[in-house]
């Protein structure tokens, strides 16, 4: 690790928060499409859609494992920004 490198201990349980653009908002808002369909034909329960709770300055909070699973595989190079300047707050 050279001078300038900074580590930093931060456990995928901790919380992390971002500011959705429209696409990650649909992302989240469609999250259990997959499993509702496949699951209907054998269940009377159905996962509800809900649009991501978002506090008084536009940012939604996450475990980061949580942002990772959801998220993940819509980031690649190249892929249209999910969050605001694609920034992630590490919160204490």
């Amino acid at each position: 690790m050279n001078s300038k490198e900074i580590m930093i201990k931060f456990n995928i349980n901790d919380h992390v928060k971002v500011k959705l653009t429209d696409l990650g908002k649909d992302i989240y808002l469609h999250q259990y499409d997959r499993i509702n369909k496949v699951y209907s034909n054998y269940s009377k329960t159905i996962l509800t859609p809900s649009n991501p709770k978002v506090d008084k300055d536009g940012y939604t909070d996450f475990q980061l494992w949580e942002l990772m699973q959801l998220y993940g595989p819509h980031l690649y190079c190249g892929a249209e920004q999910l969050f605001e300047k694609n920034i992630i707050h590490l919160l204490e």
